[in-house]
């Protein structure tokens, strides 16, 4: 079956893989083989094992699986590993009650492998029990199954079908599940990790549910059980730890394996001393040489509370509108996201659209973007719940769905083939469009699950959407609905379209509230500062004058001026401290006088060529993009593209949605049987996909805008982007400026403004 190797043993069947215990047949060496369980895989699967060699090949720990080779055998791969006669943890004679001592012996390996992976720049992304494997004999432990892994510092988790969650979900953080709206990071894997010494010790995950959909609540909602709940006789600090790994925050967990290693030894030491643990702070010795900005907010609580007031009222049966105003960069869009975990854990549907400078002439886009994750929201619920959500948008759409299908295509998968609806022109056709969505909110916004619609860059909104937004939020009978839209103010003049619908929506007796944004003040740019610097308040104080002159206080600036300081070597990490220090005085002599755009700019044009190029390129298809568009603007192959796009990621300046972009990176990839279509990217912030935008010359931007529509009309056909899009999902997908995949057809209804995008940014 496998030339060269025999005594085959299969120890494993997963969903796509098969896992063998074999022996080398010219010198009898044992081995782990790793296969994929079709005899004609998908190159998906295939670039998956790959990738996995190619990391493994990198690695030289000894608490990681060693590589032998990859062997392509017919159209199959396997994977050849050492073996080291070694199981998982649950084969362990005394797993589920796992004594004290013995505990603190694995937990201590266990951390100290995933510190030194931490430390070689990768994230596991699938710690549990079962990935853990033990020689019994020699105590020897490896970390296995390293499939998922990234290298990146930060990945964006969007959320979608159950089926596409990446991880064991019983051990998954809150934000790898993709609705908490956080970026993940490495402290995922600490999570994952305390859910593992949960199980060690109690014999089950946390969160002992079976429901998928029940699961992610718990994980985002609920509070996970002490040990000593299940485990009187553990000593508490050990429960402590734990519920320390298991934070729903990233922030509240340990800054790195170093601190969470040192709180485990003092345990072991005073057990070996005293033959108890006495309880003790935690995190006392909780450092990380890693730079890291907090994701959290500063200085926002009272704005915070106000959104989650809102949503209180709108799940009480209010239809309300909540706007949040402010300069570019101020931290709109991390306000709302902050509170998208609480919104979820109340059972709330939280979606979200963002508007494009540069493809204002796409009718609907925002709310193709967030009604179509709605849609696959629903598609991951229990076939019970999917029926009767079927049902429920069948009777209120009546024979008009093909109407919101042809705007919203993931729709399609939900209630079925629509017939097709009379063709009409003009207002007539405006109005009736506008009555369907109106029936669609209303069906989708329910007491069990009020909807929160959170749109983004209503400045660049259109008129279409504006007046759908209208007709909306102007209906007496809709309720259980928040929408959320945040806008420039700087931008909206009096005479603007986005001020008329609100004075129209006033005038309908919606309530409006606005929550203005102003730049960090001095304490919370402190507090931030430290956070960030691992440093008490007093020594941050001077640092974070320093900034605020700099930078005003905006958020987006502060965090770009960090980046570029630690860029510069001018923040360094002493291991004596814990923290980072710096020179304030050479800081001060330092002329930085450019403004936000200014300089971002100045950080691409710091890239390699092949970077830069394909951020510029991705710039002009909008702020978020897929591979095999970027392809076709820059006339390469995407294996190229991706690999172009890795200084952008590494740099913090664009975000791939999930991990499937890796697979272009794996040696001997069949590219083309990959769906590039399929991944995708976003510029970390808009002002980041500007400053792109504005890098290129003014003279060659008419000419790519050029190469990619003709590009996607000789992929897509004449018309693409009027046409329907059947099915939920196109043959070939084309650009989309949200967090999706699929761009949103032109309805009859809805034309183009002119002189809108591509005539370049103003502002800049």
């Amino acid at each position: 079956m496998f030339p060269g190797y025999g005594d085959l043993e299969t120890i494993y069947e997963g969903r796509a893989t098969r896992v063998l215990r074999s022996r080398r047949l010219r010198d009898g060496q044992p081995v782990i083989l790793k296969t994929l369980r079709s005899d004609y895989p998908a190159a998906e699967d295939r670039a998956r094992l790959r990738l996995e060699h190619d990391i493994l090949r990198l690695m030289d720990d000894p608490g990681v699986v060693r590589p032998i080779e990859l062997l392509p055998v017919g159209n199959n791969l396997v994977l050849v590993l050492e073996d080291i006669d070694a199981a998982p943890l649950h084969a362990l004679a005394d797993y589920g009650r796992l004594g004290t001592e013995r505990f603190l012996e694995l937990a201590i390996q266990m951390a100290g492998v995933l510190g030194r992976i931490h430390r070689q720049g990768l994230i596991h992304k699938d710690v549990n029990p079962a990935n853990f494997v033990a020689n019994a004999e020699t105590g020897r432990l490896q970390l296995i199954d390293f499939d998922l892994a990234t290298r990146l510092d930060e990945e964006r988790v969007r959320p979608g079908a159950l089926g596409a969650l990446e991880g064991t979900l019983p051990y998954i953080a809150p934000e790898q599940t993709g609705r908490m709206n956080r970026n993940l990071d490495w402290r995922a894997d600490f999570y994952s990790l305390g859910a593992t010494f949960h199980e060690l010790l109690t014999g089950q995950p946390p969160f002992a549910v079976s429901d998928a959909l029940e699961l992610i609540h718990h994980h985002l909602a609920v509070a996970p059980p002490s040990v000593c709940s299940l485990r009187p006789d553990l000593p508490p600090p050990i429960a402590d730890i734990i519920l320390r790994l298991l934070a729903k925050s990233a922030e509240d967990r340990y800054l790195g394996a170093y601190g969470l290693i040192q709180d485990l030894e003092r345990c072991r030491r005073e057990l070996a001393t005293g033959g108890e643990i006495r309880p003790f702070t935690l995190g006392q010795r909780d450092v990380s040489d890693r730079f890291h900005i907090p994701q959290k907010l500063y200085g926002r609580e009272r704005d915070v509370r106000r959104l989650l007031e809102a949503f209180e009222r709108a799940s009480g049966g209010r239809a309300e509108l909540m706007l949040v105003s402010g300069e570019p960069g101020i931290g709109k869009s991390v306000l709302v996201n902050e509170v998208q975990g609480p919104m979820v854990g109340r059972r709330g549907h939280v979606v979200t659209g963002k508007f494009d400078q540069l493809q204002r002439n796409l009718p609907y886009s925002a709310l193709a973007q967030a009604f179509g994750d709605l849609m696959r929201q629903i598609l991951g619920e229990r076939q019970a719940d999917i029926d009767a959500w079927r049902e429920r948008l069948q009777a209120a759409l009546g024979p008009n769905g093909q109407l919101i299908v042809d705007v919203i295509p993931d729709l399609a998968l939900v209630i079925g083939d629509q017939p097709a609806v009379p063709v009409l022109g003009g207002r007539e056709a405006r109005n009736r469009f506008n009555h369907v969505f109106q029936s669609f909110a209303l069906a989708l916004a329910r007491p069990e699950h009020p909807l929160v619609l959170f749109i983004d860059d209503l400045q660049w909104a259109d008129l279409a959407s504006l007046e759908v937004l209208e007709t909306v939020l102007g209906d007496s009978r809709m309720a259980h609905l928040l929408v959320i839209g945040a806008y420039r103010d700087n931008e909206v003049h009096s005479g603007h379209p986005l001020n008329r619908s609100l004075e129209r929506i006033r005038e309908a007796g919606t309530i409006i509230d606005e929550i203005k944004l102003q730049a960090l003040d001095d304490y919370s740019l402190t507090d931030l500062i430290a956070d960030a610097t691992l440093t008490p308040a007093s020594l941050a104080r001077g640092l974070a004058a320093l900034v605020q002159e700099k930078t005003g206080g905006n958020p987006f600036f502060v965090r770009q001026f960090l980046r570029n300081l630690i860029d510069e070597g001018q923040l360094r990490f002493d291991e004596e401290r814990g923290g980072w220090t710096w020179d304030l005085e050479h800081l001060r002599r330092q002329s930085i006088t450019e403004n936000v755009v200014a300089f971002v700019v100045r950080q691409i044009l710091k890239l390699d060529a092949p970077t830069m190029e394909a951020l510029q390129l991705a710039a002009c298809i909008g702020a978020g993009f897929d591979l095999a568009t970027l392809s076709l603007a820059a006339e390469r192959g995407p294996e190229e593209m991706a690999r172009s796009l890795v200084g952008a990621m590494e740099a913090g300046l664009v975000l791939p949605s999930g991990s499937g972009w890796r697979r272009f990176l794996a040696s001997g990839v069949e590219a083309e049987g990959l769906d590039a279509s399929r991944t995708v990217f976003h510029f970390a912030h808009d002002r980041i996909q500007q400053a792109a935008y504005g890098s290129i010359p003014a003279e060659r931007r008419p000419t790519i805008h050029l190469r990619i529509g003709r590009g996607l009309e000789q992929r897509l056909g004449p018309g693409w982007w009027r046409r329907p899009l059947r099915g939920g999902r196109p043959p070939e997908p084309g650009p989309r400026a949200d967090h999706g995949r699929r761009r949103a057809p032109r309805p009859d209804h809805a034309q183009p403004r002119r002189g809108s995008a591509g005539d370049g940014l103003g502002g800049l």
